[in-house]
């Protein structure tokens, strides 16, 4: 029974080259955050990225030219405000703004890579408490060592369920963790779209709020991090008594992690301003 167990939360796959191990989220979530920081300029979702943009960019510049239009004709329509300052001045911020979207991609590249360097400087101040050491198979194999051949039974049942709930929470958790660097690919192949809007003064605002949601997108892998940091430290101070109320105090633990992973997003919002 015990070898079941250590294999129903033990086994690990591979999900577009990073590897999960079932047995040990919190070390699979701060793996996969490592890896993906680590490439974010070589790897291939990055390059698929980059071909986007290149598509992309065009359309970019097309938006850039109908924005301009439109400042140039609010300027001289407000004719008790006209001035040819505001005119070169919008000018000015039509040839910044341009040079900003050619290299819309190497802007939010530099981004990204500050961001990462705040991971891996919050990573190696507080490495020292071993995320992921902390496994649910010891703690959940003392669970059917009663002793007793039908008290083990029932509570193998009993596992298997929390098998099953576990496995949803292993999903979910996966799942944003994927999603994070889908938006990540996704806004940085976009990113010349929204930069274009900077030019006229009723648009910037959605260029604006892009800077502000990718630079959270950024401080996610941090706040992930910790989070994965607070489930290691709750694992680690469960009840080692191998009854049933360590059962649930490890549902409580994985349910709590499954929370912070959801919350990252909005509390990144409310640190950088984003919408």
């Amino acid at each position: 029974m015990e070898d079941i167990i250590r294999w129903l939360f033990g086994f690990e796959f591979k999900l577009l080259g990073f590897t999960v191990n079932i047995g040990n989220l919190s070390k699979s979530v701060v793996d996969i955050l490592k890896v993906d920081l680590q490439n974010m300029s070589s790897g291939d979702l990055w390059n698929i990225a980059e071909r986007i943009h290149s598509a992309i960019l065009p359309i970019a510049y097309s938006l850039l030219a109908i924005f301009l239009m439109m400042e140039l004709i609010n300027v001289c329509l407000e004719i008790d405000r006209f001035d040819w300052k505001r005119v070169i001045m919008t000018m000015i911020k039509f040839l910044i703004v341009k040079s900003l979207v050619g290299g819309s991609m190497l802007f939010v590249q530099w981004i990204m890579e500050t961001t990462s360097d705040l991971f891996f400087k919050v990573y190696n101040s507080i490495s020292s408490t071993n995320v992921g050491q902390a496994t649910l198979v010891d703690s959940v194999v003392k669970l059917c060592d009663t002793g007793s051949i039908i008290t083990d039974v029932l509570m193998f049942l009993v596992i298997l369920i929390f098998w099953i709930v576990y496995i949803a929470i292993v999903v979910a958790v996966i799942s944003n963790v994927f999603v994070r660097i889908f938006k990540v690919v996704m806004m940085g192949s976009f990113s010349g779209l929204a930069i274009s809007s900077l030019t006229n003064e009723h648009t910037s605002q959605a260029g604006k709020s892009f800077f502000k949601n990718f630079i959270a997108l950024g401080l996610e892998t941090s706040l992930m991090y910790l989070s994965c940091i607070f489930y290691n430290y709750i694992l680690s101070h469960l009840s080692s008594s191998g009854d049933i109320g360590n059962l649930v105090g490890l549902i409580v633990a994985n349910s709590i992690f499954l929370m912070l992973i959801q919350i990252v997003n909005s509390m990144a919002k409310e640190l950088t301003g984003g919408a």
